[in-house]
């Protein structure tokens, strides 16, 4: 039996390391948001009311549905964002737009960890797809963006430098 690691199989297990520790794979539960300290929006606003410094709960009329903290009537702070089709992000919010350290799980299974800005994938992040891929490195404007390795199910890897999506060397 072989003892030796090789370097696929050592990123492959920092990798899962690292879910565990934030909480993706059994180190925790993902769905549950920290608690808040801030007062129920209904209790203080009203249904209709301007909601301000508060946590509660909307669901749109194309039936998404968030659960979380908000400030000047928009999502801001620690929420979660379930979409109709099954997609779900928890994490941050700001200005009713996903904002810092979150992850996002689609229906197929894939999943984004990482970091966000303005809605988009901006920073460190790894995405997971449900067939055994994963990208690990930095992002911009949603795209695999700077260093980065895309390792594939069977264990093949792409390591360097990424622009706009596209593997560059």
């Amino acid at each position: 039996m072989n003892n030796k690691i090789n370097r696929s199989h050592l990123l492959v297990i920092v990798a899962v390391f690292c879910l565990i520790i934030s909480g993706c794979l059994g180190g925790g539960n993902m769905g549950d948001l920290p608690k808040s300290d801030l007062p129920d929006c209904e209790t203080l606003y009203g249904t209709t009311g301007h909601w301000t410094n508060c946590q509660g709960d909307m669901t749109t009329t194309g039936g998404d549905q968030y659960v979380g903290e908000f400030k000047d009537n928009m999502r801001s702070g620690h929420g979660t964002y379930t979409k109709s089709n099954g997609d779900q992000y928890v994490g941050e919010f700001k200005d009713n737009m996903r904002s810092g350290h979150g992850t996002y799980t689609f229906l197929s299974g894939d999943q984004y960890v990482g970091e966000y800005k303005n809605n988009m994938e901006n920073g460190q992040g790894t995405l997971t797809y449900s067939n055994g891929d994963q990208y690990v490195g930095e992002w911009k404007d949603h795209f695999f963006h700077g260093q980065g390795t895309y390792t594939y199910s069977n264990g093949d890897q792409d390591e360097g430098m990424w622009k706009k999506g596209k593997f560059v060397g």
